[in-house]
């Protein structure tokens, strides 16, 4: 559990890291710096991370209550 809590976290901090990315990527597309892909590309980036996120938490939360179970608390 301890592992998949510091996935977690790392996690997180990729998410983070590509909002960052993405925030960046707009601002230069609105400056005509960037093409309408490179943007879309980079949305995608982004919510590639939140889907691991999003899977990392599902697991750590199995594991939870499957060790929950095991142990009769649940």
């Amino acid at each position: 559990m301890k592992e998949t809590e510091t996935l977690i976290g790392i996690q997180q901090q990729a998410v983070d890291q590509a909002r960052q990315s993405y925030r960046l990527a707009l601002i230069e597309y609105h400056a005509g710096r960037r093409s309408n892909t490179d943007l879309l590309d980079i949305q995608k980036a982004l919510l590639n991370s939140r889907l691991q996120l999003n899977e990392a938490i599902v697991n750590y939360n199995r594991s939870r209550v499957q060790m929950l179970y095991t142990l009769g608390l649940l």
